[in-house]
């Protein structure tokens, strides 16, 4: 009886060793994809890595693609600079409900209580103008800005003023080497005080003003970046997932119009995914030792960590519009994704990230 159980154990093992070889098996073969990362792919590193020193790789799921939202063309003024933009939200002012105790009629009233306005969400390509506002962000500590919005919604000669505004989330667009579409910047502010102007009087106040600028019409292509990191294959990414930046807000209550003050609190830096491809795994070698030595082996105090600048280029790919910086960077997992080339693997990596900087 126990050699039998012996037997129908092992055949189940077999079974499903088989059918996670099928699963993970490599799909019928399409057209061809990039190995570079918005640059000319370098010759496949001469590091082997022999079966002994593979760590587990198991199989992921890729990204999800975020949903485009269709803004208003406008135009955004700091300090008399301007930057066109797209408007896509916020700015509007909203009572909270309150909800009284149950009454003597058995009916819970209700009444407004604290207004607070809507943060105001807009998007602009990467550039020069944009790191003044963001940069600052990154490195805190948190400043405040005044400015103001015009665009087609708004009454003729009227512009939407925000006054004592702090920057609650920055989020930096995807990059994809196959892809022809155009990234932008997405950042949102929550405002103090939102009040609507004329041109000509609107409102300018301290603490401190930004100077925000921009070309009318640029644009910056998704496929023009360049993503170096030492000790690892980079030039093997061909896909960065957006990375958000989020700082929490809360607000007190202030004056006798019920205006109220944001308080920031935490800032949080959302993990980083890349996509990497790979004609097998030796071409992707860094990559699997620092995922084995910092993950699997436990090696990953700070000396392990490393640091990473992403470049967003021009057109031409001879100027940078903005390097995003990393550091204190730590690798979470690495996983294969499917894939339609038989000649050509995915890997998903995904890091953490301390601390970021634009410039």
């Amino acid at each position: 009886m126990r050699s039998k159980l012996i037997a129908i154990c092992g055949g189940l093992a077999l079974l499903s060793i088989d059918a996670f070889a099928v699963a993970a098996g490599p799909s019928p073969p399409t057209a061809n994809l990039p190995t570079g990362a918005g640059v000319p792919a370098s010759p496949q590193s001469s590091a082997t890595v022999t079966p002994m020193t593979l760590p587990p790789v198991g199989v992921g799921v890729a990204a999800i693609r975020p949903t485009t939202e269709i803004g208003i063309p406008g135009s955004m003024n700091f300090g008399g600079s301007q930057l066109f933009i797209s408007l896509l939200r916020g700015g509007s002012a909203a009572g909270t409900v309150i909800t009284e105790q149950l009454g003597q009629d058995h009916v819970r009233r209700k009444h407004l209580g604290r207004v607070l306005w809507d943060p105001i969400v807009v998007e602009t390509a990467p550039g020069p103008p944009l790191t003044s506002l963001v940069g600052p962000f990154l490195a805190g500590p948190v400043m405040r800005f005044n400015g103001a919005i015009s665009d087609d919604v708004l009454p003729a000669g009227q512009e939407l003023t925000f006054i004592n505004s702090i920057l609650s989330e920055v989020v930096f667009p995807a990059c994809d080497a196959q892809s022809p579409d155009h990234g932008k910047v997405r950042v949102t502010f929550v405002p103090e005080t939102v009040r609507l102007a004329p041109h000509a009087t609107a409102t300018q106040v301290a603490p401190q003003s930004v100077k925000l600028g921009g070309l009318l019409g640029a644009q910056w292509s998704s496929s023009n970046f360049e993503l170096t990191m030492g000790g690892v294959e980079a030039q093997r990414v061909a896909r960065i997932e957006p990375i958000t930046v989020r700082q929490v807000a809360t607000s007190n209550a202030v004056g006798v119009d019920r205006d109220l003050q944001a308080q920031p609190a935490m800032l949080e830096i959302s993990n980083v995914i890349l996509t990497l491809t790979a004609a097998n795994e030796a071409s992707i070698a860094g990559w699997l030792n620092w995922y084995r030595d910092f993950v699997i082996v436990g090696n990953n105090r700070n000396a392990q960590k490393k640091s990473f600048t992403l470049a967003f280029l021009s057109n031409d790919r001879k100027t940078s519009l903005g390097n995003l910086t990393g550091s204190g960077v730590g690798i979470v997992s690495l996983r294969a994704l499917p894939s339609n080339n038989s000649t050509v693997r995915l890997y998903q990596v995904e890091l953490y990230v301390e601390q970021l900087d634009f410039k």
